[in-house]
Order: structure tokens, then sequence, then C-alpha cells
């Protein structure tokens, strides 16, 4: 029987681990071998073949000797007469830490079976508030119990199955463990109810058949299409849908098995941030996306450190796919979650452990404040499945929300602008205020109007950040739009007493050009503020109303040049619509826009031209800024994308809780650009858009 299980089963999964760990985990292979010979399991197989496959669930997660060497020896002191303190001297301190958090403590026996579940879970939380690393072997050691469970009673596998699906599995999820949750939670389902289990998986054999045509297809066009755009594509993989997960959605939405299956499933994997957003713009551009159904995690990650894009396509057929789109770290904190630390050491998956462990300690001091042991693990349960709530919409659309979130929150949630217009809802059909607390499995529906506005009181009781965000930035923008009107009336009223009545934006433009402001709003706003006297840009208005604009100079055509002749300069980056001039020299006719410093340096012929006929797509450069938490960059792509800008490149910088980013675009003119920023300007979290300078050489235009 020992021929059956040797180091080899296991030393295939080290290879990433450095020579000398290898060799001590093989030393902690043979003491665990020694200490549990003669001992066997319920199935008859001798029991070094459990914390060997626990050891290598580990391995395969590629955490580190100490984790693993922890994942052989988790059994030893409970069921052997090996003291602890002679693990610790063979292997060390983390080593004795971690299978001391891992023992288990049914040696210690309870009157009640409630009594002794709460303190096994009281002592599982704080020896993970100590290291992390303890509940990897937990949770391994339960995997493989699930692996194996089919040996033992009906009544003990239901017992630990239903335990797997409270407890376990929710926890792995919750440390964004992926992978090991999802099978966690596809043995509970089998173990706890066979027969259901059965029936849809029959039910799922056969819809599966029939998906991978669509999704093959749709693979190699973004492949195709990806790799035309100088975007790798480092992994493209169907996500299949797990039967548990189809088990509580019927549950939840009462909703029958075809209803959950209409929508097939991609996960891409690229390089770069950069590249996700690229890709973004590329799969919107094959197929239409489903409005509302754009989420960006990498801007605004989920509480367990995940990170990814989500959006929804009509597909061939006008099947619906979700897409999901994200970096090959992000890929690994997604499916290894805290777990990821080990094998890719970022200060993201730092972070997202020391968060957990932090978590873990409240729970441990929690049991404080409760009145008993049942109190206590309906707190346990309730932690775990995360603080959310699942309410409906009337079409039955379920949303996740925050433990305590509101109608309000529910609103924001939707959308910004159904938020911002809510005046009250219908929960469950009932009349409801927006401050009004949800409760899982409500039906809400939000009464809206165009012409209600957000006041500062709705601050006091929202709960989510998105909802907060939204509201300070309608209270924001309804200040200064009333800021600028008001501005704006008040020049209005100065020039009517000097005799002028008729305003013109025209003149307003032109006033624009020796003055610091971007745009005419922002000159409103000073006047109001009083950063300008209404009476200095009254007399500003007068002097360019009556400004006669001089004459303009001989030009040559462009598009009279021969093809080939003419080079756009990357210093200045002129579009059609700027005001340019050529140096003229032995090869091509370079362009640069007029106030570009390099013409005044050339030491060639300088001629001014004019834009004629031209079919070009000029690259740009600008620059955009978004505040807020939960910024969303994939909006911007999504709005340059609706405004036919061809994405060249993306650079993201991030400060505090502004993001800033710099685009080179393709844009066919000046007038073009203009519509561009235009509408960026428009999207409320941008704070910022303008044309960026690649050499800063211009100097300041004059008309």
């Amino acid at each position: 029987m020992d021929s059956l299980h040797a180091f080899s089963d296991i030393e295939g999964f080290l290879t990433y681990l450095a020579p000398q760990y290898i060799d001590r985990v093989e030393k902690a292979f043979v003491f665990a071998k020694n200490a549990h010979q003669g001992q066997a399991r319920i199935s008859g197989e001798a029991y070094i073949s459990h914390p060997l496959a626990v050891a290598s669930i580990l391995a395969k997660l590629k955490l580190d000797h100490d984790t693993i060497i922890a994942g052989l020896l988790h059994d030893v002191v409970e069921d052997t007469g090996i003291e602890l303190s002679k693990i610790i001297d063979h292997f060390g301190e983390d080593v004795g830490l971690i299978v001391n958090g891992v023992t288990k403590i049914s040696k210690v026996k309870y009157e009640r079976a409630l009594t002794y579940q709460t303190e096994n879970y009281r002592k599982m939380f704080m020896a993970m508030a100590n290291d992390i690393r303890v509940i990897f072997v937990k949770l391994a050691d339960r995997l493989h119990n699930m692996r194996t469970c089919q040996v033992m009673s009906q009544r003990s596998k239901r017992r630990i199955a239903r335990e797997t699906l409270e407890i376990y599995a929710p926890l792995a999820k919750r440390l964004g463990m992926h992978n090991l949750s999802l099978e966690l939670e596809e043995l509970g389902f089998a173990a706890c109810y066979p027969s259901r289990y059965a029936v849809l998986m029959e039910h799922l054999f056969h819809v599966n058949s029939g998906q991978a045509d669509v999704l093959t297809h749709l693979s190699h066009q973004i492949h195709t299409q990806a790799k035309a755009a100088g975007i790798h594509v480092l992994d493209i993989a169907s996500r299949e849908k797990q039967l548990y997960g189809i088990y509580r959605k019927m549950k939840i939405k009462k909703a029958r098995f075809s209803d959950l299956l209409d929508v097939y499933a991609l996960r891409i994997c690229v390089g770069s941030v950069g590249e996700c957003y690229a890709l973004l713009g590329i799969v919107h551009g094959l197929y239409k996306p489903k409005v509302r159904h754009l989420k960006d995690y990498i801007a605004a990650p989920k509480q367990n450190g995940y990170q990814s894009i989500h959006t929804v396509l009509f597909g061939p057929y006008g099947l619906p796919i979700e897409i999901q789109i994200r970096t090959t770290e992000m890929h690994l904190v997604a499916t290894k979650g805290v777990a990821a630390h080990w094998i890719y050491k970022s200060g993201t998956s730092m972070f997202n452990q020391q968060k957990q462990q932090k978590w873990f300690r409240r729970l441990v001091k929690a049991q404080e404040v409760c009145s008993g042991d049942a109190d206590y693990l309906q707190l346990v349960k309730h932690q775990i499945y995360s603080e959310e709530v699942y309410v409906l919409t009337p079409k039955g659309k379920v949303l996740e929300l925050k433990k305590g979130a509101t109608v309000l929150d529910m609103a924001y949630q939707i959308h910004t602008d159904v938020g911002n217009q809510s005046v009250y809802a219908r929960v469950d059909r009932l009349h409801a205020p927006l401050n009004q607390v949800l409760r899982n499995g409500q039906v809400v529906e939000i009464i809206v109007d165009s012409q209600a506005v957000p006041n500062e009181s709705w601050l006091e009781f929202v709960r989510t950040s998105k909802a907060r965000s939204g509201i300070r930035q309608a209270l924001k923008d309804a200040k200064i739009l009333s800021a600028r009107r008001l501005g704006m009336k008040k020049l209005i009223n100065t020039l009517n007493v000097r005799g002028i009545e008729a305003f013109q934006t025209e003149t307003i433009h032109k006033m624009m050009t020796g003055l610091s402001y971007k745009d005419e709003s922002t000159l409103y706003e000073s006047i109001y503020y009083g950063v300008n006297q209404v009476e200095d840009m009254a007399s500003l208005y007068e002097v360019h109303m009556n400004k006669i604009s001089p004459q303009e100079k001989p030009s040559m055509v462009i598009d009279g040049i021969e093809d080939g002749a003419i080079e756009l300069s990357q210093c200045c980056y002129p579009i059609k619509g700027d005001r340019v001039s050529g140096i003229i020299g032995d090869g091509a006719v370079q362009l640069h826009r007029r106030s570009c410093r390099i013409l005044a340096r050339s030491s060639e012929d300088v001629v001014e031209m004019k834009w004629g006929a031209v079919e070009y797509w000029f690259d740009c450069i600008i620059s955009v800024s978004i505040v807020g938490v939960h910024a969303n960059i994939a909006y911007v792509v999504s709005t340059l994308i609706d405004m036919k800008a061809v994405i060249i490149n993306l650079n993201i910088n991030d400060e505090q809780d502004t993001k800033n980013m710099m685009f080179k675009i393709k844009v066919s003119s000046l007038e073009h650009l203009a519509l561009v920023i235009q509408s960026l300007n428009q999207v409320k979290m941008v704070n910022m858009v303008k044309r960026e300078l690649r050499c800063g050489l211009l100097l300041l235009e004059q008309d």
C-alpha cells in the first residue's frame, strides 16, 4: 500500500519551488507518512493519501513551501502521539502556527453540537486572523473530504455537504478563490441534493452541446480583430455555467431552467490595462452591446479584489454573449483570490490579504456581543455570505446591493439619472419612501420625475458609494449651472446698460483668446464669483465686438500637392481645420500648426497653407480626467467609440480618487475633435478634457 502513495505523486506540482524547498517538502512527507503508519481512512485507503491530496491541492495553487508542509502535517498532532513542539523543531514556527490553526478540535467534547460548532468556527477564524494560510489548508482539507465523501453514510454526507455550502464555499468566494469555491459548491450540491443535481446535469449537457460553434466563431473574430489592432490576446476561454449557481438563481428568481441559459460567456486575458479597454472597443465594434450591461470592475474592484470588465453583446444570431476582459494578473486574483499573493506578490494582493485578516478578527470579536451560540452561528453565516442584499426589478432582474441599502441606493445602482430623478418607490407593490431599507427578495419599482432634483438630505441615508458620488456630483453640477446662468445674466444686464442689446456668442468666443478660461461657461462662473469684474468683461466684449479681422494672406491648397508629398508633424499634430504652415525642404512638405515653435526655428522656407478637400484620419492626443471612487474608464472608452474616434493608445495615471488618462486617437477633422471633446464633457464623472500637445511646442495663438 505504501508504494501507492509516494512523494512522486506530488513532486510534479512543486517545480515552481526552489530545490531546497522541495527537499523540505519531501522531508515533511516522510515525517507524515511515518506518523500515520498503520492508519486508514473509512474507505480502507492508507491515511497518508489524505494529507498527500491536501498538499497536492495547495501545490496546484502554487502556495509557499510552509503551507504545503502544513498540508502534509495538518492531522499529525490530532491523530498521532506526536506533539506540536516536535513539528516546530523540525519545520519551524510558521509551519507550527499553521498546523496548530487547522488541527481539528474534535477531541474537545461538548454536550451540545451547536456549542461544538460555534467553538470550532471561533477557533478557525482566530487562527486565520493570525495567519491567513490556515484557511488555505482548511479549504484544501474540506475539498478533498468532499471529493471522497461517497463512502460516508447519507446522513454524514448531507451534514458535511450542508456545512460546505453554508460556510466553506462562501468563505472561499469571499476570499476570491473562485475555482475552489465553485468545486466546493458543485460537490456540496451533488452530495446534499443528489436528485436535483442529476436532473440539472442532464439538462445542462443538452444545452452545452449547442454552444461550442457560436463561441468558437466569436473567439476567432476577436483574435483576428485584436491582432490587426496590435493587441496580443493571451487566452480566450468559454465560461461554463455551474449547476449550483443555476439552482440558486432558480430559487431566488423563481425562474425556469431555460430562462437562465440564454447567455453565452467568454473570458479574455490580455497583457495590460490599456489593452483591456482597447479590446472593449473592438468587441463593441463587432457586435452591438446590450444597454446598461457594462460593468467596470477594473476601475472599481469588488470587495474581494476581483477586477475585470464585463459587457454583454448581441452576438451571432442575436444571442446574448457575456464578455469578461482582464489581464493575466487580474485572472490570477479572480481564480485564486488572496492565495495569489504567494504567486504574484503585488501591492493589490497584499492589500486583499490584510483586509481579509482584519475581517477574520472582527468575526472572532463578534462572539462577545452575541447572546448565544445560535446567534453567533447566524452572524457567521450572514457575514460569510458577505454584507449584501439581493432585490428584484419588476422585470425580474436581480440587483446586488450593500446590506442596509435603501430604495435610493437601488435607484443609483440602476442608473445615475434614475437616482437623480427619483421621487418614491413601490416595494412589493406598496408605496415606499426613498430612505426605506431593502430586504432580500423584495420587488422594487423606482418612480421618477424628470423635474426632480437631488438634495443634500439624501446623503444622510444612502449607504453605497455610487449613490453618494452621484448625489454629490448632481449637487455640484446644479451649483455650477446656477452660477453660470447668473454670471451670464449679470454680463448681459451690464451690456444692456451700455446700450448693447444684441448679445453675440461669437464675440464671447473671440474674448476667450486672451483669457485663461477654456470656455465661456467658466468665464460666466468667474463673473458670478467675482474673480473677474463684470465691468471689465463688458469693456473687453465691446473691444472684440468692433474688432476687424485681418486680411488673409495668400495660401496654398494642400490637396493640390501630389500624394505622398505632405508629411504631418509629430510635434504639434495638425489636423484638418487647424491653421497650418508648411516647411518646404528637399523632400516632402512638413506640415505644422502656425503656432508651432518649430516654424520660427526652421532655416527652410515656410509657406502658409490652407486645407482643401482632404479625406484623412489624423492622429491627436487628448487628456481626460475622471473623479470618484467608482470613476468608470470604460464609459469614457465607450463614448469615444460612439463618436467614431479610433483609439490608438491609452496611458492611465491614478492620483488618489482621480484617474488621469492620455488617449492617442484618430479623428477626421477639428470639428470632429470638438464633437468628441463636447461628448466627453457631458459624461458626469469627467472632470476635464483637453487636447494635448506632444512636445509642448505651441505658442499662444492670436486672432
